[in-house]
């Protein structure tokens, strides 16, 4: 049976502030790098509105991750038209994305 494993890449690497509250749950790891964090998992959920999370390669990430493939982004920072360009379904936070095969 495979199990469900949930990667997490804090970008200051402050993982005291996520390990306390992810101690209790199981199958949890923090990732050393942001691209391994996406890589095999099927969704992205982006919850900063730090640049650095705009500027990664999401072809790279994408070409990595199991299909389908979803982003759910919390501070409305991305590019939805060119990540569901990529093949991406796109999911914001506190507006109505554009266009998308599920609302539809």
């Amino acid at each position: 049976m495979k199990q469900n494993v949930r990667q997490i890449f804090d970008h200051e690497n402050k993982k005291i502030h996520v390990t306390i509250f992810l101690s209790m749950l199981n199958h949890v790891h923090i990732a050393n790098e942001r691209y391994a964090a996406a890589k095999d998992s099927h969704a992205i959920v982006v919850c900063t509105e730090w640049d650095e999370f705009i500027r990664l390669d999401y072809e790279l990430i994408y070409s990595t991750m199991q299909k389908p493939s979803y982003i759910f982004d919390g501070r409305l920072i991305l590019d939805h038209d060119q990540l569901m360009s990529i093949g991406f379904n796109v999911f914001c936070i506190g507006k109505k994305t554009p266009k998308n095969q599920f609302l539809t």
